[in-house]
């Protein structure tokens, strides 16, 4: 009779490491949880902080790229239609009452350079919070795990296709989705799954680097599975026949979650890409697609 009340207290006495065990890890993914969010906010507010730096109102000229005296006229009257659009333009908040962002009519490129000699350009898409600048890579691995000065971040930077040229018809941009409640990155861009969202936001912007500001209309927004690589790849950049081109844009809406394209080939892509597990997992990627507008 001992030896069974021996085993049983021996049999409880298990129980209770087992339980402080569960309550201990629970608490430490916790923290850990907690640290990756205060992480990934202090990374947002450094980007944000390079944006007040190297956006300005008004042209440098200790910095400014050169630019011949017909491009200076054009510019001027450029900034003078922003000027009053920017006036006469309604103050506008996003989810969690964030101001939208808008794109600029210049950057301090200099800045810019200088912190990365690679930057190619600034992607600003309204009523998202993706304004941050975007970097040319070598590779397609670097800037997963690097900010923009090259440090190691968990956010990363959002970067073009490896060896993307200037004028390549269709040019893709990364960028990290780090999860639901995160600002960082292309996060946001999960926004345009919803279809409200979709019809309501039709444009990003993109200046190249010393460049005049480009506006993209978003023709498309797409569910891809990376495993389709092989039957359809989307990061094609340039086609050989115009009917090849116009069979890459009929795929396009044929695989689109939501699409307002016009018919025929457009003048060039730009297709912002990040993660999205709903659908394929780990393989699941997110396609925002748009031409100039």
């Amino acid at each position: 009779m001992e030896k069974v009340k021996h085993d049983g207290r021996r049999k409880d006495f298990r129980k209770i490491p087992t339980v402080l065990l569960g309550g201990i890890f629970v608490v430490i993914s916790a923290i850990g949880i907690c640290i990756c969010c205060c992480q990934s906010k202090r990374e947002t507010l450094a980007y944000q902080e390079i944006a007040e730096v190297c956006k300005t109102g008004q042209i440098q000229e200790d910095r400014q790229l050169p630019e011949d005296e017909e491009e200076k006229e054009e510019t001027a009257d450029i900034e003078k239609e922003a000027a009053k659009a920017e006036k006469e333009a309604k103050t506008e908040s996003i989810p969690g009452g964030k101001q939208k962002p808008e794109p600029r009519l210049y950057y301090d490129w200099g800045e810019l350079l200088g912190i990365n000699k690679n930057v190619s350009g600034w992607l600003c898409i309204p009523n998202s919070l993706i304004d941050f600048p975007v970097v040319a890579a070598e590779d397609n691995s670097f800037y997963l795990s690097h900010d923009l000065s090259g440090k190691e971040s968990r956010s990363g930077c959002l970067f073009m296709d490896k060896d993307t040229e200037l004028y390549d018809f269709n040019r893709v941009i990364y960028g990290h989705n780090m999860g639901k409640g995160s600002e960082a990155m292309f996060s946001t861009l999960l926004y345009f799954k919803d279809k409200d969202y979709f019809e309501k936001n039709c444009y990003f912007c993109f200046t190249e680097t010393g460049k005049k500001v480009s506006v993209y209309k978003i023709i498309a927004v797409m569910k891809y599975d990376v495993k389709d690589v092989e039957e359809w790849d989307f990061r094609v950049r340039n086609h050989d026949t115009e009917e090849d081109c116009l069979a890459f844009m009929k795929e396009i809406e044929k695989r689109a979650l939501y699409y307002r394209g016009e018919p025929g080939v457009p003048e060039r892509l730009m297709i912002l890409a990040t993660c999205d597990r709903s659908e394929y997992g780990k393989n699941g990627r997110l396609l925002v697609i748009g031409v100039p507008y």
